[in-house]
């Protein structure tokens, strides 16, 4: 009788690994970070697609930026609410823990301003600690630094949901949920269709959404939805009397900018427009550099830039985090 029990156990065991879904063996999965922007916008998708992914160790998990914008960062380790997240600046401008591959054994903390190890690419996630790997903008030229960061799962990553993010924009979060090494998962093709689908109805719902309403003498310095950022000035070109006061004011929850005017930043020297220079916040501007320095989004301070513009003339100006992202004061 208990050799026909065994017998059966068995028999059930191999039905249940038979019937089992899902490929066999170690994948690569590539899911994406940010999208393409239609053209004749500066649309930034502040997602990851899909939010939900789900591998076994020793899988491999590639994310790509898909958007032209905006560096983003996949962050393992980092609580939901920021709490514990490090700053993006520093005393020396970019903090190299944010902006730089960095794998620490422990949690990070609000006032890690160093990597001790530097990575060229992160290792390993073993799911304990701090994991961070950094990407630049698709089509970034290759000198710059990558446009993909490739996440191996150690052998050893215990199961379970393990929560990542992006530091620089708040609304992009996701999980991902390690198996058992003989659970199912779906097959990569099945998750780069999920992608191209969450994408393509990510950028049909961008198309609805409309400038916010300002005031004389204001121009939106971006504006945004729960996760899409509108990287444009609002109006672009705005005309004023001389003596006027203009004021610029984010209108996104989650997107800083700039407001640069005369030469742009040296090129990889991101420090030198994070703290304002030149002409500063509410003072009289006739010309030269005037750089309002990071604001408005979630960063803590203020969400408006002025300068009041004595001179007739034309004003060219920028921002600085944004490509595409320009604008132009006519004073009569």
């Amino acid at each position: 009788m208990k050799r026909g029990v065994g017998f059966v156990l068995v028999a059930l065991a191999l039905v249940a690994v038979s019937c089992s879904s899902g490929p066999k063996g170690a994948q690569t999965y590539s899911i994406q970070a940010d999208a393409a922007t239609p053209a004749g916008k500066n649309f930034q998708f502040s997602a990851f697609y899909p939010t939900e992914i789900k591998a076994r160790p020793g899988d491999t998990i590639t994310i790509v930026n898909g958007g032209s914008i905006a560096p983003h960062s996949v962050s393992f380790g980092v609580k939901p609410d920021h709490s514990n997240a490090p700053p993006l600046v520093g005393p020396g401008g970019e903090n190299p823990a944010v902006f730089r591959a960095c794998v620490l054994p422990t949690d990070p903390t609000a006032k890690l301003l160093s990597c001790p190890a530097q990575y060229a690419k992160p290792a390993e996630y073993t799911g304990k600690g701090y994991w961070n790997g950094f990407m630049l903008p698709h089509g970034t030229p290759a000198q710059a630094g990558p446009s993909s960061v490739t996440l191996k799962l150690s052998s050893s990553i215990a199961p379970g949901t393990y929560h990542f993010q992006c530091l620089l924009h708040s609304p992009m979060q996701a999980n991902l949920e390690v198996v058992s090494s003989d659970s199912d998962r779906k097959k990569p093709a099945d998750i780069t269709a999920a992608v191209t689908s969450a994408v393509d109805s990510a950028q049909k719902a961008a198309a609805d959404i409309k400038p916010p309403t300002v005031s004389a003498g204001q121009v939106a310095a971006g504006y945004s939805s729960t996760d899409v950022a509108v990287n444009e000035f609002y109006p672009k070109d705005l005309t004023v009397k001389s003596g006027t006061k203009v004021t610029w004011k984010d209108f996104s929850d989650f997107e800083p900018h700039t407001v640069t005017f005369g030469s742009p930043m040296a090129q990889g020297s991101p420090s030198a427009f994070f703290a304002p220079s030149g002409t500063a916040n509410n003072g009289s501007f006739s010309g030269g550099k005037a750089n309002s320095g990071i604001f408005g989004g979630d960063l803590p301070g203020p969400k408006e830039f002025s300068l009041t513009f004595a001179t007739r003339g034309k004003y060219s100006y920028l921002c600085e985090l944004h490509p595409g992202m320009v604008g132009t004061v006519t004073v009569n």
